[in-house]
C-alpha cells in the first residue's frame, strides 16, 4: 500500500506551484532533442499500414536472460506496477517480452514497442540488439553518458510509438529506469490516450455534442464525451453526466467554487469537498444517509501534479463509497485553476462494477477527461 501524498503547508503562489508541478509531471516533451518525428512527405520507411495491439500493451525486445534479471525485475516494477486507486491490483500495462530474433514482422506492426540494449553485455540478444545501431551512434553514446533514451513513431506502421533504452551497463540502464519510471510511464501513457480518444469519439462521430454544449454553457469548460451519456442532476455549481449501463455505471462530475489559496490542492482539503458535495447532491434524499465519501481508510487518496492540456493540475486517485457501504468503486479527480475567473474547478470521474475489472474503464474515462479545455 502506497503512502497517501499531503499537500503540506507551503505558502508557494499558484503561479509558483504550477512551475513546481509542471516540472515534477515530468510533462509531455519527454527527451527534448530525442523525439523524431515522420518524414515531410508522410511516407514511411517499412509499412503504411495501421499499427495494433492490445490497449496498454507494450512489446518489450531484448535479451531473454536480460529480462529474467534484474533489468526485467526494474522494468516490471515500473511498468507493471499496481495501478494506484483501485480496490483490486491491476497493472500499468501488460509487457510481453520477446527475444530480438524473434521481433517479427507481425510485432513489429504493434502500438507500443520497447527496445532495451545493454552495451557492455555480449550475449547473443544483445550482440542482436547493438546491430541497431550505428558506428557513429555508439561512439556518441559511450561519450555523452547522459544519453539513455530515443523516442521515435511511425517506424513500422502509422500510430506506433518506439522508445529506445541504452546504457553502457545493467546498473546503470537499472539506475536510470528506476530515476525515470515517471516519464517513461507518461510517453506511452499520452500514446495510448490518443488513440483511445480516437476510438471513443470516432473524430467526432460518436461525441455527445448538445452534452458537450451543456457542460460549457453551465460550467465554462470544454469537454469531449462519448455517446451513451446524459444529464443525471445539475445545480448552481454542480454538473453530473453519467452513463448507467451492465456491468459498468460511469459517471462524470464537475464542481467549482471561488479560489482562495494553494491551500485547496491539499488532499485533507479535497476530500472535504468530495464529502460537501457528495452529501449535498449524491444522496439518498431525504435521509441523507447513503451520500457519496471517500475511503480513505482503505487506499489512501494518491496526489500528484500533472498536465491537462499544457496547464497545470492535480491528479487525485482513491476509492468512493456510499456511507452505508452499499456500493463504492475506484475515482479520478483533476483539481485546478482558471485565472482569469478565479475559479477552483475539480472534475472527477467514478465507476461503479462491483464484478468486473476496473483498469480499462478507469482508463477510458482518464481520456476524456484529457479533452478538457479552459
Amino acid at each position: 500500500m502506497k503512502k497517501n501524498q499531503t499537500g503540506g503547508s507551503s505558502r508557494l503562489s499558484y503561479a509558483s506551484m504550477c512551475l513546481l508541478g509542471l516540472l515534477l509531471a515530468g510533462g509531455i516533451f519527454l527527451f527534448p532533442g530525442c523525439i523524431e518525428k515522420p518524414a515531410a512527405d508522410g511516407k514511411l520507411g517499412a509499412s503504411s499500414l495501421r499499427s495494433q495491439g492490445g490497449l496498454l500493451e507494450i512489446v518489450v525486445v531484448m535479451d531473454t536472460l536480460q529480462w529474467e534479471g534484474p533489468i526485467g525485475e526494474a522494468l516490471r516494477s515500473v511498468f507493471m506496477e499496481a495501478v494506484p486507486g483501485l480496490p483490486r491490483d491491476e497493472p500499468r500495462f501488460k509487457l510481453l517480452s520477446v527475444e530480438p530474433r524473434s521481433f517479427n514482422r507481425f510485432l513489429k506492426q504493434h502500438n507500443n514497442v520497447m527496445f532495451i540494449t545493454v552495451f557492455d553485455d555480449n550475449s547473443p540478444g544483445s550482440k542482436r540488439m547493438k546491430s541497431y545501431f550505428t558506428r557513429e551512434s555508439l561512439a556518441n553514446i559511450r561519450q555523452d553518458t547522459s544519453r539513455f533514451v530515443l523516442g521515435k513513431r511511425d517506424e513500422f506502421a502509422r500510430g506506433q510509438k518506439l522508445l529506445y533504452l541504452f546504457s553502457n551497463n545493467a546498473r546503470e540502464m537499472i539506475q536510470r529506469i528506476r530515476s525515470q519510471r515517471n516519464r517513461l510511464l507518461d510517453y506511452f501513457y499520452q500514446a495510448e490516450r490518443a488513440r483511445l480518444t480516437a476510438r471513443l469519439l470516432g473524430e467526432g462521430r460518436f461525441e455527445n455534442a448538445r452534452l458537450g454544449e451543456l457542460i460549457q454553457k453551465k460550467t465554462g469548460l470544454q469537454l469531449q464525451i462519448p455517446e451513451g451519456f446524459a444529464k443525471a442532476k445539475t445545480d448552481s455549481n454542480f454538473l453530473w453526466i453519467r452513463e448507467k449501463g451492465n456491468p459498468y455505471d460511469r459517471s462524470i462530475t464537475i464542481t467549482y467554487g471561488q479560489y482562495s489559496s494553494q491551500e485547496m490542492f491539499d488532499t485533507a482539503q479535497i476530500i472535504r469537498w468530495r464529502e460537501h458535495f457528495g452529501y449535498k447532491f449524491m444522496n439518498d434524499n431525504p435521509e441523507r444517509r447513503a451520500y457519496m465519501s471517500t475511503q480513505n481508510a482503505m487506499v489512501p487518496l494518491e496526489a500528484r501534479p500533472v498536465r491537462l492540456n499544457g496547464k497545470f493540475a492535480m491528479e487525485y486517485r482513491g476509492l468512493w463509497m456510499l456511507k452505508n457501504m452499499s456500493q463504492g468503486g475506484p475515482f479520478l479527480g483533476y483539481a485546478f485553476v482558471d485565472e482569469k475567473k478565479r475559479r477552483f474547478y475539480y472534475v472527477e470521474a467514478f465507476l461503479y462494477a462491483p464484478t468486473e475489472k476496473h483498469r480499462r474503464v478507469m482508463f477510458e474515462l482518464e481520456s476524456v477527461l484529457h479533452t478538457l479545455k479552459y
